[in-house]
């Protein structure tokens, strides 16, 4: 037996801003147990200066052993957040072949954290910073 709700509320409060929030929770039965998943997701979108853009967002998943298709029970209880930070300029080109140039600088950020007694040490902390150019024909 099982249970979902979600929502998404999009709006652009200035007009340089754009902001869409994501919120799912799900319920699921077994053996009387509650088993419980939510996630959030929050994206914002910084139109800077024309052809450039800063974004951020933030995706949270809290895990407590949902109960898979088929009935087959994820023993987990864990607590998992992504973050990305993106700076990207777009460069447009009056060019019969190449339609523009894109630079983007992301900076991006991952945490898991496993709350099942004795699982402490599969808890994690990664980041990575990446630099990317495109041309698009």
């Amino acid at each position: 037996k099982s249970q979902t709700i979600r929502t998404t509320l999009t709006f652009n409060p200035l007009s340089f801003l754009s902001t869409v929030v994501d919120f799912g929770q799900k319920w699921t039965m077994s053996a009387g147990k509650s088993r419980p998943k939510s996630t959030t997701s929050i994206r914002n979108t910084f139109n800077l200066y024309k052809g450039l853009e800063l974004s951020h967002s933030r995706d949270q998943e809290d895990n407590q052993g949902e109960v898979q298709a088929g009935g087959t029970i994820l023993e987990a209880n864990y607590f998992k957040t992504l973050d990305n930070i993106n700076l990207k300029l777009t460069l447009p080109e009056d060019n019969a072949i190449l339609s523009s140039i894109v630079f983007s600088l992301s900076y991006k950020m991952m945490g898991f954290d496993n709350r099942l007694a004795g699982q402490d040490v599969q808890d994690t902390y990664a980041q990575l910073l990446s630099f990317e150019g495109s041309l698009n024909f």
